[in-house]
């Protein structure tokens, strides 16, 4: 019921030490925490990420100078220098409004689950359920395709760089390649399994690689380019040479492949913000300038590669050292600088492979803490000593190893695995965007909000999405034969096919017990408090128990079953005057629980009508939870007593309680007691920033509280709550 642990603000002090807030010498939770707890979920996760590191993890996967020497072999083919150049500026300038409108939901709800938690917080109740999971679904599917297609492309560049070295005698067998492929992400999940603040510092390392790198062929290439294979602006700018049979235009488009893929996976800085201090405001910092920087930095790379290219296209596309990017710089740098600047290239990418992982395995983390994979309870386990989900790191691996077999059944088998981290990402990011604004659910806006342009900006983004998915899942020839299918909507459909199958499986399928996000804020051990408080202790697996059948330790989910509802006794006492007040009547029970609880249950709830409202449900009811859900709160408004406090006094006393006529255990005691410092804490708190005359407080449930100015309104609901003068948080009516 009420435990300490959910409140999510305590005190305006804050110690030096940790960054935590303290009252009365108690620890309590970091202002990142705090938030986290808002969202539903305990910190355990270590914060060690900076906004600097965190914009780290987006760029280094972004990784601009190795993907594009990994999709360059996409872009060539399909209007050689122009779509390079011109689609390259189109694409780069459509996915920054992408990043706008996600950095907008990243900083109102930082939190690894980030998509199909947004997704789940804004559709309708009687959607949200399906729409999270095939969300969480398409996130992770995506997200690890793009650590197969990092790697299998670091593979392909460390066979290329073979091939160099041993002057074009080398030629790889696709059975090597996919050996180096499983090496890379063997190493790869070992570093994702180290502990964080090992991996926050080496992000700082990964920048300063990145841009340097970038900086040096920008300057180098058109230095040492021979004269030969120097081109003019018209060529460079304006040719245009298409290989793939189809027409120019489409052709063109396709393109676009290259620099979607590049720009890809930015919303990475969400999946890390539970491990990130000032999460709201470094998530959208790092999502809007690692698209930014890499839009200008990819152009600019693009441009100098277009004018020291050469204009014998079918020989870099056919080249034996089997990377075209790699065959231009062997005509410019030759085999020795060549061989030093790709050795730096495949650095740069193996960084940016470790990055994706480290990504994909806290989305993974997020959505088995949700129960939404297979094997969840297995999948989701912190370490210990790192601190780091590593089970999750070494399931997101075995995924991307799977996928990379794709490679045997030809190369545009494993092509799709490009195609599918764009696909699978683009409908994780179009659903919340959507469901945001057509949602009743108010837009609580972090501390990054585009105003008026928010609406116009998620217009654009969900647009070229919708657009660019539709175009990646066409193949790349007009006439495709087995071997240059496209295998995309292969395997993604296939996902979904059986994301769906899995959800709707009779007896065992998520419809019968997958609920969306699950609150894990509120779980106790036997530790000490500060130590739960804190984050410390270990896992936590022994949920509170309550004192009526059917109540889960938050109180968010009411009796609802027909033989619970007989008899007042089996009522929770915190729900009694909602029992006496429905007239004792199921139907109205029914309807109040999918009201307080703000989603659709399947076992014979009142349905919501077509504006979203209960129509069985009092006007006083309504205004009463729409005041709660504009804050965000841990869970859903229950509503269970009033105060009335218009003094703060120095040193908050706590109250002495009945312990026998308030049913209360010494443990619960000693909780109420914690809150209601809480309460008067907050009371000064708001009071003093908002300037509202502070009178009345509700109090929902096990301590979330609503400061109402129209306490009048609930005169009818609940007619002798506005003769309690009580200071006790919680109250028997």
């Amino acid at each position: 019921m009420s435990i300490v642990n959910r409140v999510s603000k305590t005190s305006v002090d804050e110690s030096s030490s940790g960054g935590q807030l303290e009252y009365g010498g108690v620890s309590t939770l970091s202002p990142d925490e705090e938030f986290l707890a808002g969202l539903g979920y305990k910190q355990e996760l270590k914060r060690q990420f900076s906004k600097i590191e965190l914009f780290g993890v987006s760029f280094s996967i972004i990784g601009i100078l190795p993907s594009i020497a990994s999709v360059l072999v996409y872009a060539i083919p399909d209007g050689g220098t122009s779509a390079m150049v011109w689609g390259w500026a189109v694409s780069a300038f459509l996915i920054l409004f992408i990043a706008l409108s996600l950095a907008e939901l990243g900083s109102a709800m930082p939190t690894s689950g980030g998509l199909y938690y947004w997704t789940f917080w804004f559709s309708s109740p009687r959607w949200r359920c399906l729409l999270s999971w095939m969300v969480g679904y398409s996130n992770t599917i995506g997200i690890i395709g793009g650590v197969a297609s990092v790697d299998w492309g670091l593979a392909v560049q460390i066979m290329a760089a073979a091939s160099i070295g041993s002057d074009m005698k080398l030629t790889s067998t696709t059975a090597q390649t996919f050996g180096v492929y499983a090496a890379i992400l063997i190493c790869h999940a070992t570093i994702c399994s180290l502990a964080t603040v090992v991996l926050a510092r080496l992000h700082n390392l990964y920048i300063a690689l990145n841009l340097l790198l970038c900086l040096a062929v920008i300057i180098a290439l058109p230095v040492a380019t021979p004269r030969e294979f120097k081109n003019d602006a018209s060529y460079a700018l304006g040719s245009f040479e298409n290989f793939n049979g189809w027409p120019d235009g489409y052709a063109f488009i396709l393109s676009f492949l290259a620099p979607v893929w590049t720009i890809g996976c930015f919303d990475s800085s969400v999946h890390i913000s539970e491990e990130a201090t000032n999460s709201r405001t470094a998530v959208p910092f790092a999502m809007i300038t690692s698209v930014t920087i890499a839009g200008v930095v990819g152009w600019a790379i693009n441009m100098a590669i277009a004018f020291n290219m050469g204009t014998d296209l079918n020989a870099i596309l056919s080249s034996p050292i089997g990377q075209p990017l790699a065959a231009i710089f062997f005509n410019s740098f030759g085999k020795n600088g060549t061989l030093a600047l790709w050795s730096f290239i495949i650095i740069a990418q193996f960084m940016m492979g470790s990055s994706i992982l480290l990504a994909s395995s806290r989305q993974t983390f997020a959505f088995a803490r949700d129960g939404g994979l297979p094997f969840s309870r297995f999948i989701y386990r912190v370490n210990p000593y790192t601190k780091t989900p590593v089970t999750g790191v070494w399931f997101a691996a075995f995924i991307a190893l799977a996928l990379g077999l794709l490679a045997f059944a030809g190369p545009a088998a494993i092509t799709a695995i490009f195609s599918i981290s764009i696909a699978g990402q683009n409908v994780a990011y179009t659903i919340p965007i959507i469901a945001r604004f057509t949602s009743k659910t108010m837009f609580k806006p972090g501390p990054f909000y585009l105003g008026k342009l928010s609406l116009p900006v998620a217009i654009i983004a969900v647009t070229w999405m919708i657009f660019n998915t539709t175009v990646f899942l066409f193949p790349s020839t007009p006439k495709p034969g087995p071997v240059p299918m496209n295998y995309t909507i292969v395997v993604l459909g296939g996902v979904f096919v059986l994301a769906l199958i899995y959800f709707y499986f009779p007896v065992y399928g998520g419809i019968h017990w997958f609920n969306g996000p699950v609150r894990t804020f509120g779980k106790v051990s036997n530790n000490k408090l500060s130590e739960n408080l804190n984050g410390e202790g270990p896992d936590d697996s022994q949920e509170v128990q309550t004192d009526a059948k059917g109540m889960d330790d938050y109180g968010a989910q009411l009796p609802l079953h027909l033989d619970e509802l007989k008899s007042a006794e089996l009522v929770p006492l915190e729900w009694r005057s909602w029992w006496d007040w429905s007239g004792k009547s199921a139907d109205r029970w029914k309807a109040l629980v999918a009201a307080s609880n703000e989603f659709q249950r399947r076992d014979g709830c009142s349905t919501a009508d077509s504006k979203g409202t209960y129509p069985e449900l009092p006007d006083e009811l309504h205004f009463l939870i729409s005041e709660v859900n504009l804050l965000s709160l841990p869970r859903f408004p229950n509503i269970v007593s009033l105060l009335e406090s218009t003094t703060r006094p120095s040193k908050p006393e706590l109250p002495a309680f009945d312990i026998s006529t308030a049913g209360m255990s010494p443990k619960k005691h000693h909780e109420v007691s914690r809150m209601t410092s809480y309460v008067l804490d907050l009371l000064k708190k708001i009071h003093d920033s908002s300037g509202m005359d502070v009178k009345y407080i509700v109090d929902i449930g096990a301590g979330q509280i609503l400061l109402l100015n129209r306490p009048e309104a609930l005169n009818d609901v609940f007619k002798n709550m506005a003769k309690l003068k009580t200071a006790a948080v919680q109250s028997r009516l």
